[in-house]
C-alpha cells in the first residue's frame, strides 16, 4: 500500500487531474451502460416480466383458454397426438416456466373446459400440468 501511495504522491497535479477526469468519464460511461440496460429499450428486447396467465384481448374474445405444460421428454408427436385427442390446440407461448395457453374447440366456458382437460391430464407421459386459466 505504501508503494501505492509513493507512485501516486509522486505525480504532478496536472497528471493528476486527467487521471480524474479519465476516472470520471469511465465511471459515468459504466453507469449509463448500466442505466441503460435497466431503464431503456426493455420492451424491445421482449425481456419484460411477464405472468404465465397474461393474454391478450384476442384471445378472451374467442373463448376461455387453459394453461398447460408439457414433460420434458414429451416429443412434439406425443404433444400434438394429446391435444388432438382434447380436441384442443395451442394458442400462445411459451410463456414463463414453459407454460403454453390452448384453447379448446366448442368450449364457451371454463366448465366446458374440463373434460379436455382430465384427457390431457391422463397423458402424464405428456402433459406436467394443465388448468383453466391463461386469458
Amino acid at each position: 500500500m505504501r508503494w501505492f501511495s509513493a507512485r501516486i504522491a509522486a505525480l504532478s497535479p496536472q497528471t493528476l487531474a486527467w487521471g480524474a477526469a479519465a476516472a470520471a468519464l469511465v465511471i459515468f460511461a459504466q453507469a449509463g451502460i448500466i442505466g441503460g440496460s435497466f431503464l431503456g429499450g426493455v420492451e424491445e428486447s421482449g425481456s419484460t416480466y411477464q405472468t404465465a396467465s397474461d393474454g391478450s384481448a384476442s384471445q378472451a374474445a374467442a373463448g376461455p383458454t387453459a394453461l398447460v405444460s408439457f414433460q420434458p421428454s414429451a416429443t412434439a408427436a406425443a404433444v400434438e397426438a394429446a391435444l388432438r385427442e382434447a380436441g384442443a390446440e395451442i394458442v400462445g407461448g411459451p410463456k414463463p416456466g414453459g407454460v403454453f395457453v390452448i384453447r379448446v374447440a366448442g368450449a364457451t366456458t371454463p366448465d366446458e373446459l374440463e373434460p379436455s382437460l382430465k384427457r390431457l391430464r391422463g397423458h402424464a407421459d405428456v402433459v406436467k400440468f394443465a388448468a383453466p386459466g391463461g386469458q
